[in-house]
């Protein structure tokens, strides 16, 4: 009898409270000052740590990011980022073809990174300055590729993979988000934060790994090794009505 009363009384309740909950509308839960998503991008500078750092210099390289806010008070929310990074780049004049020696172009050989996470992320204040932190899984795609251009180009004509690889992707950092300008759901932020990017094993080239065979060939010549990163950001982020 006593958990049947329980039961009513609990029933009771939550009538009580459905109805203002569900009379409230989404601007009600996010009030139009403040915004329910930030979507910003980023200049990236990647430094390779551990067996990854034994066979290449530091990289550089793009990022974007985008977070979906769970809660008004934007504490708690799903971010989705990718990075593109370049750790290697080659360029060499060659003539176009043994039959058109009086024609050179640039040929041009890239050793990069393309990674895509998801996860949380986690504000850790209020206000003008907004610390927080984030992390995710995914992937990383790591490629050496060729392209060849002409001088007066700025789009290649021609391009090949030469070699590439993927890898589960692990991902923890944070930052900072300083308001830069006051415009209520569309303000304007600085973001500025570091990032710690664990890859699994992976077989991949450094910069010179392409060797010419005598027969006019290329043999790959590639490293397999952890290819950790340590990631610094900067960048700007806008608020998403």
């Amino acid at each position: 009898m006593s958990m049947r009363v329980g039961l009513g009384l609990s029933a009771l309740v939550m009538l009580a409270f459905v109805p203002p909950l569900a009379a409230q509308r989404p601007e009600q839960l996010f009030p139009p000052a403040e915004p329910r998503g930030e979507a910003g991008g980023h200049l990236v500078v990647a430094m390779p740590v551990g067996e990854f750092g034994d066979y290449v210099d530091i990289g550089g390289g793009f990022a974007g990011f985008g977070v979906l806010y769970l809660d008004p008070a934007r504490v708690v929310g799903l971010r989705l980022d990718g990075a593109w990074l370049i750790y290697g780049s080659r360029t060499v004049r060659r003539p176009l073809s043994p039959t058109v020696p009086f024609v050179d172009v640039d040929v041009t050989t890239q050793n990069w990174i393309a990674r895509l996470g998801f996860g949380p992320e986690v504000a850790l204040g209020s206000g003008p300055v907004r610390p927080y932190l984030h992390g995710s899984i995914g992937f990383s795609y790591f490629a050496t590729t060729t392209s060849v251009e002409g001088s007066l180009n700025t789009e290649p004509f021609a391009s090949s993979t030469n070699f590439d690889d993927i890898t589960f992707a692990l991902a923890g950092g944070g930052g900072l988000r300083i308001r830069l300008s006051g415009a209520r759901a569309h303000r304007v932020s600085l973001d500025v934060g570091s990032e710690y990017v664990r890859n699994g094993r992976t077989e991949y080239l450094r910069e010179g790994g392409l060797r010419e065979t005598p027969g006019g060939g290329v043999q790959a010549e590639p490293i397999r090794s952890r290819t950790n990163l340590v990631t610094f950001y900067l960048g700007v982020s806008v608020g998403a009505p």
